[in-house]
């Protein structure tokens, strides 16, 4: 508003200034004229001017002479762009129109240049529902007050600033109403059956019918007995008496508003109607894939023709899948699949064909109908996916058919080649599943590893091949399959993984999928190993969407270039080979791991699981999972195993974890981040066992049932034999610590694990104290027996040589020694029974021990 005040202001400034000096030029505004125009449509009538010379501003007012004619009048701008930028436009005193523009820059540039039909604008109107009018748009004066001027029509002079009144040239719209014609209803003379209904749609134009303000009606001038028009529609059901011919033309007419009428050519009627027949439809069966169109062009003939079509419809789908589409004008079916989730199953599909006959009592025939059946076929692998895997523990992942699948066909093998993250799992072996075991088949196997025939040769570390076959060969000596048909949910088998104890993968999803490294790879053949059916769609696990559900991803042929994800390239697959006929009908659909985070367990440090951590009781369960193993975690097995990760190393269940427990619970720390492991030397010899700086915690495993003595100060100690070893952890729970010599203890040395006073694990391994020579075990022996030695320092050398009893070497082992304890196994199948010296020789050191051989 405040820029139309101002453009307002300004031109009557401009007029005002230069009124001294008007001027009588030859300028012209011109309003177009537009006769005969349509009732209720929208017009518009442009506003043109001759231009003596160039212009600042212009103002243009006019008026409506007659309210009855038009409405909703507007103007819009129709000056070039970057002329007069300033515009106003005023119809607060309708009929009045006034609009003006200015030059308020003082560019010349923006200055209308001189010439004649020079664009202004136009006048936008919408003409009324009369049947005929007529309106002047002519020049006018607005009203004003002083100190302003006349408001005319007016231009203002470029150069000098005068006003130049400017003569109008007023434009007249007129309105007629548009006579209607009604069509002649042809193709007659017409032939109907007898006692059936008889319809036509009559049609008419009207130019007026389309702006909305016309309502044409049909009558009947002249025709026969119970021959009525309602709407649009001429109807007759002719009665016996009628049969033949009507003696008599029959004549329709139609007439609009404003009365005007018009009757239609004369036509007469006999009586029949044959329904249309197909004459080209589908296969009474066929099949597709899930993800496939089926489509078809359905043709049929009217032999009447008429009285309309034919039209075409699907009749009698009662699938909650979406339906085909039927074109009703030409009859082409198409079935897109791929809508819907996949799905797989027998439809079966009508389609009717029409003539639009209407259908009565004694003429119930209109139409014909094909139905046909269309198989959808889908057979979907999937491998499971598993929820809350805990990290350390077992899982067992099926890969099973889907509940969803159809497949009525019959299989005779399988070759499965599936990629797993090996960081996080490491495959124990494969199973068979319920298809197979219940089926009976005769032969199943998988390879990993270097026997995996993964493409070339080897498999790389993940990767699995998994074969089956329902093998028939062997004549009656051998076992042949007693089912060879896939049914939904069935497992074809089933992988058994170990799930690493790494806390840093709690939260992770570890996948597991289907991988190609040729053309064969994750292909079914058919029971006689014709058909070789393979990767049709391959599904990548995405998520969860809001609701929780698992969301696929559709990775099909994202990279064509084996080995590769997305399944079988196109088109190098899609050839005839040994292994018969491709068929790409399977999808695949990828699974994995879901390892649980440690958090939706229960918190770090609280071992007992009773919502307090860092507690004594914490550390006093800790202490004994070492000596009795993961039972000493009662029903919470995997919430204490993720709880127990204190220093953040991403080990569980270490001495180190127990140290650093108990440095939180006596204060001496606070939970941090993951801690890097020391080096430590550790000694062992004559029982004894030393350390050479400060230890928080160590965990010694002995062979067989021993009794130790703890020899560090201010330190605590447990044990206990599990029927095997010996089970000795040396602890405090008051966060003290120890050094040099710490244990004694007689026996063979399974493990050791140890932690610093500050709870880092520590990298070391148990080397000898001393020079040793132990007594073979066992003693008496058949036919082997191990000798234990012992050799301080890297690169002493040592032999150890074994005698019978009147002195003559029957065996000789030697070798250079590396700071480490050593194992001699002595095979005595080669010697008689009776007893044995052995000596060890190391440096200066030399020792001799019995053994005693019985077969």
């Amino acid at each position: 508003m405040m820029h139309k005040r101002t453009l307002h202001s300004l031109l009557i400034v401009s007029f005002i200034v230069a009124l001294s000096s008007t001027l009588l030029a030859a300028d012209a505004v011109i309003v177009q004229d537009k006769p005969g125009l349509l009732r209720c449509v929208d017009q518009s009538a442009t506003v043109t001017a001759n231009i003596d010379a160039p212009i600042s501003a212009l103002e243009v007012v006019l008026q409506a002479t007659n309210n009855t004619v038009i409405e909703n009048v507007t103007v819009t701008w129709n000056l070039p762009a970057g002329v007069l930028t300033d515009r106003f436009i005023d119809l607060t005193q309708y009929p009045l129109i006034r609009f003006a523009a200015i030059n308020t820059s003082g560019d010349p540039s923006e200055d209308y240049g001189a010439g004649t039909g020079r664009a202004v604008a136009t006048i936008n109107f919408r003409t009324k529902n009369v049947c005929s009018g007529t309106v002047d748009i002519e020049g006018a004066i607005w009203p004003s007050a002083p100190p302003f001027g006349v408001i005319q029509t007016q231009f203002v002079d470029a150069g000098t600033g005068d006003i130049r009144l400017a003569a109008v040239t007023s434009g007249t719209i007129s309105v007629a109403n548009d006579d209607p014609t009604v069509g002649d209803i042809t193709g007659g003379p017409f032939t109907i059956l007898h006692g059936t209904l008889f319809q036509r749609t009559l049609t008419a134009t009207d130019d007026d019918v389309a702006n909305g303000c016309e309502t044409l009606t049909f009558f009947l001038q002249q025709g026969p007995a119970g021959m009525t028009v309602v709407g649009n529609t001429l109807s007759w059901t002719p009665t016996g008496a009628q049969v033949c011919q009507y003696d008599g033309d029959i004549i329709v007419g139609v007439r609009d508003n404003c009365q005007a009428q018009d009757l239609s050519a004369p036509f007469r009627i006999c009586v029949t109607n044959n329904p249309p027949a197909f004459t080209d439809v589908p296969a009474a069966t066929n099949e597709i894939n899930y993800g496939q169109t089926f489509s078809y062009d359905i043709d049929a003939v009217d032999p009447d023709p008429g009285p309309y079509g034919p039209f075409y419809n699907l009749v009698g789908w009662s699938y909650p899948q979406t339906p085909p589409t039927v074109d009703a004008n030409t009859g082409e079916l198409v079935w897109d699949t791929g809508l819907d989730l996949p799905f797989g199953g027998v439809f079966n599909i009508s389609v009717a064909v029409n003539d639009g006959a209407a259908i009565c009592e004694c003429a119930p025939n209109n139409a014909d109908t094909v139905t046909f059946q269309v198989t959808v076929y889908l057979l979907q692998v999937h491998i499971a996916k598993a929820e809350r895997v805990f990290i350390g523990q077992p899982v067992v992942v099926p890969v099973t058919i889907s509940d969803i699948s159809f497949f009525n066909a019959e299989i005779g093998g399988f070759d499965i080649l599936i990629q797993y993250d090996n960081s996080a799992m490491i495959l124990q072996f494969a199973d068979e599943g319920s298809f197979l075991t219940d089926c009976e088949w005769e032969y199943f196997t998988y390879r990993f590893g270097p026997y995996g025939n993964c493409g070339p040769g080897a498999c790389p570390s993940g990767v699995v091949r998994v074969v089956a076959l329902g093998e028939t060969t062997g004549g009656n000596l051998a076992h042949h399959p007693t089912c060879w048909s896939v049914e939904p949910g069935m497992e074809l088998f089933s992988l058994h993984f170990l799930v690493s104890n790494d806390a840093n993968l709690e939260c992770q999803f570890a996948p597991i999928r289907f991988i190609w490294y040729d053309c064969a790879d994750n292909g079914l053949s058919s029971r006689d190993g014709a058909i070789f059916y393979m990767s049709e769609y391959v599904w990548d696990f995405a998520g969860f969407d809001p609701g929780g559900d698992p969301i696929f991803t559709d990775i099909t042929g994202l990279d064509q270039t084996m080995p590769t994800l997305t399944g079988a390239p196109s088109p190098e697959c899609d050839v005839f080979t040994q292994k018969g006929r491709p068929w790409r009908l399977v999808h695949f659909r990828n699974g994995g791991l879901d390892l649980i985070c440690a958090d939706s367990i229960d918190a770090v440090g609280d071992i007992n699981l009773n919502s307090i951590a860092y507690e004594i009781a914490d550390a006093v369960m800790f202490t004994n999972y070492f000596i009795n193993g993961l039972a000493a975690f009662g029903t919470h097995v995997e919430g204490s195993i993720a709880a127990s990760d204190t220093n953040k190393d991403g080990i569980t269940l270490s001495v180190a974890d127990l140290v650093y427990l108990i440095r939180v619970i006596v204060g001496d720390a606070l939970p941090y981040d993951k801690i890097s492991p020391v080096a430590a030397r550790i000694t062992y010899g004559g029982g004894i066992f030393s350390v050479d700086r400060p230890m928080g915690a160590g965990y010694i495993v002995v062979s067989g049932d021993v009794t130790p003595t703890l020899l560090a100060g201010n330190m605590e100690m447990v044990y206990g034999y599990n029927g095997e070893n010996t089970n000795i952890l040396v602890w405090s729970r008051e966060g003290n610590s120890f050094s040099g010599t710490f244990l004694r203890v007689d026996g063979q040395v399974v493990k050791t694990e140890f932690a610093t006073d500050m709870g880092q694990p520590v990298v070391a391994k148990v080397v000898p104290a001393d020079f040793s020579l132990s007594q073979n075990y066992p003693n008496p022996f058949n036919p082997s027996t191990k000798i234990d030695i012992a050799i301080p320092g890297i690169g002493v050398e040592w032999k150890l040589n074994i005698y019978n009893i009147t002195g003559q070497l029957v065996e000789s082992f030697s070798g250079v020694a590396n700071d480490e304890f050593q194992t001699v196994i002595w095979d005595a199948s080669d010697v008689s029974s009776g007893v044995y010296f052995y000596k060890l020789t190391a440096g200066n050191f030399s020792d001799t021990k019995k053994a005693v051989f019985l077969k």
